[in-house]
């Protein structure tokens, strides 16, 4: 009976520790949102139905010339529907690449706004598979990124 009581009580204090550190992550992300006054992107879902449409026109507009019209990528620029390139990164990554531009990713920060951008990474997204979207979103969980105002 003594070894279960104890198991039980280290369970308790592990969860006693636990808990509050994910309440206050919680309460972190929702100050930095009220006092930003911008939604901090923890997670872009995948595209469907009307998203994935304006997602795909966006992507064949700003994107297409150089991932390829369905992200297969072309030449030195990589694919976006398979491989490693893009799920390697988190969402608020993904958006500062397009936004800002890296190398030869050219910025269109001043071309569409952040909810385009989102739309864009949105349809990404629906090409890649179960296990792709879960890997992907374990790095926006551990790496969620700077602040929103630190984004821009």
């Amino acid at each position: 009976m003594q070894p279960k009581f104890k198991r039980w009580r280290l369970i308790g204090l592990l969860l006693s520790i636990a808990i509050p550190g994910l309440i206050a992550c919680g309460e972190v992300a929702q100050q930095a949102t009220l006092t930003t006054g911008e939604p901090a992107v923890p997670y872009i879902e995948p595209a469907f139905g009307e998203k994935l449409a304006s997602g795909q026109a966006l992507f064949g507009q700003y994107c297409a010339n150089c991932h390829g019209q369905s992200g297969e990528g072309m030449g030195p620029f990589p694919a976006l529907n398979d491989g490693m390139h893009a799920y390697s990164h988190p969402d608020w990554e993904l958006i500062s690449l397009i936004r800002d531009g890296k190398n030869s990713m050219p910025a269109f920060g001043s071309q569409l706004s952040e909810d385009e951008i989102i739309t864009i990474i949105a349809r990404v997204k629906a090409w890649w598979g179960p296990g792709k979207l879960s890997e992907q979103r374990q790095l926006c969980l551990i790496s969620p990124g700077p602040t929103p105002t630190l984004m821009r």
